[in-house]
């Protein structure tokens, strides 16, 4: 599996998880391309999935960076 570091994110939504506040965002730029939008159901069903997952406490934000 190759690696994309990623450079540019945007802001999906703040939620709070284990007292504190988990950014969530989607890539837009990585080492290998460029977003420019990412539908909204697509956003939605990110962030309820990180809502629902185990995420660990001292995790700041969660990115999307690649869909499957």
């Amino acid at each position: 599996m190759s690696y994309n570091q990623v450079f540019k994110s945007s802001f999906i939504k703040n939620i709070i998880k284990n007292r504190k506040t988990l950014s969530v965002k989607y890539a837009t730029k990585t080492s290998a391309w460029r977003r420019t939008q990412l539908g909204k159901s697509i956003q939605e069903n990110f962030s309820q999935a990180i809502e629902k997952s185990d995420v660990p406490a001292n995790a700041a934000k969660a990115i999307l960076a690649t869909l499957k």
